[in-house]
């Protein structure tokens, strides 16, 4: 619901403060994305998947953010760069997942991510993002894998986090990476 309480703030603001201009990664579903974008006066296709990347991207540039449009082939800008995830499936569309997402990200950002800081093995909030996404998708497609494309709750989600992440891990190694894909010191 933050989302939804900043769009009706930036549609409100009598003096134009519209930017966040902050640490953020924002994660609007499509239905989100579309009041940010109304009340910023911003274009775009939030659901087609050739418009999806720009969509992303405007909003992040926008709002001076990390935009993560969930959805199917989720899409991560921070207005310069776009990455669109190829984990996940139709399971992630329940209640509460995004939640899980949402504490995904901040996890990764908590451990890994030095606002203003950008010396070796610092991670931007872009790749944080990234991270999330596909680790999100990860122990979905496990869920999945073993139960079928339907009734997933953001608990099992959450129960498949580790295996997700472990699979992630031993990936990289193959390799020749560090745990999230960053060079191996």
């Amino acid at each position: 619901d933050g989302l939804n309480v900043l769009a009706a703030l930036v549609s409100a603001s009598r003096d134009g403060a519209r930017d966040i201009r902050c640490p953020l990664v924002a994660t609007p579903h499509p239905g989100e994305w579309r009041r940010l974008a109304e009340a910023l006066s911003i274009d775009g296709d939030p659901v087609d998947p050739e418009k999806r990347p720009d969509a992303a991207a405007a909003l992040a540039r926008r709002l001076g953010c990390v935009v993560v449009l969930k959805g199917s082939d989720t899409v991560v800008s921070d207005g310069l760069r776009s990455w669109t995830n190829a984990t996940g499936n139709a399971s992630l569309a329940t209640g509460g997942t995004g939640d899980v997402l949402a504490g995904v990200v901040g996890g990764i950002v908590a451990q890994f991510v030095r606002p203003g800081r950008s010396g070796d093995g610092d991670m931007s909030l872009f790749d944080a993002a990234r991270i999330a996404v596909r680790l999100h998708g990860l122990a979905a497609d496990r869920w999945r894998d073993l139960h079928g494309d339907a009734g997933l709750s953001p608990e099992e989600l959450v129960a498949c986090l580790p295996d997700a992440l472990r699979a992630e891990r031993e990936r990289a190694a193959r390799r020749g990476r560090g745990a999230f894909g960053g060079a191996r010191r």
